[in-house]
C-alpha cells in the first residue's frame, strides 16, 4: 500500500469519525446555550415577580399609613 493510499484512508477515517464528533459538539453547545437561555429567562421572571411583590407591599404599607394618619386626625 502506498503512502498516498494510506494517507487517503486515514483522511477518510478521520472525516467519518470527525464529522459526527463535530456534530455532537455543536449539538451539545446548542443545548447548553438553550439551557442557559432558559435559566436566564427564569431568573428574569423571578426578579420581575419579586419586584412586583415589593411594589405591591410598599403600596399596601403606604395605604395603611395613610389610613392610620386619617384615623388619628379624625
Amino acid at each position: 500500500m502506498s503512502i498516498e493510499a494510506i494517507t487517503s484512508s486515514v483522511t477518510a477515517a478521520v472525516a467519518l469519525i470527525g464529522v459526527p464528533a463535530v456534530y455532537l459538539q455543536a449539538r451539545a453547545a446548542r443545548l447548553s446555550a438553550v439551557a442557559a437561555g432558559r435559566a436566564q429567562l427564569e431568573h428574569a421572571r423571578r426578579t420581575s415577580q419579586h419586584a412586583a411583590c415589593v411594589e405591591v407591599l410598599a403600596t399596601a404599607d403606604e395605604l395603611k399609613r395613610s389610613c392610620d394618619i386619617s384615623g388619628s386626625a379624625a
